[in-house]
């Protein structure tokens, strides 16, 4: 089949929009927790951050699958890897609201903003292959 001109699915679209607003939301407060710059972004809710991450997750947990497929090597390192993120995610969530009978230790923001960084980044790189 000619794939000249595909743009990809609505999926991996949203998959790249999500993973830049998963970029975002971890990497500034990093940067500023580090001192490399000198703002931060204004505190987001914590119903619509833990909401963001189950999403995040979720679709992690679907670009880990369609990415484990494709033969061996790097596209089944980035599938495990997100597969491993999204559950961690999905159980520190899940964790923090009470549902779980088991909570993860607190960990403090600065190991939250580096997995929802490399969360993001996991997801532009679901979003994109395939392309």
């Amino acid at each position: 089949m000619n794939k000249k001109g595909q743009t990809g699915s609505s999926r991996k679209v949203f998959s790249i929009i999500l993973g830049l607003i998963f970029l975002i939301l971890g990497s500034i407060p990093l940067l500023n927790t580090l001192g490399v710059i000198d703002f931060s972004l204004p505190d987001i809710p914590l119903i619509i951050f833990w909401v963001l991450a189950l999403l995040g997750a979720l679709v992690l947990i679907i670009d880990g699958f369609s990415e484990s497929r494709f033969g061996i090597g790097a596209g089944k390192t980035v599938g495990a890897l997100s597969i491993l993120l999204a559950l961690v995610l999905i159980i520190y969530g899940l964790g923090s609201f009470g549902i779980l009978p088991f909570a993860l230790p607190d960990v403090g923001m600065l190991v939250i903003n580096i997995l929802f960084t490399l969360a993001g980044i996991l997801l532009i790189i679901g979003g994109f292959s395939g392309f």
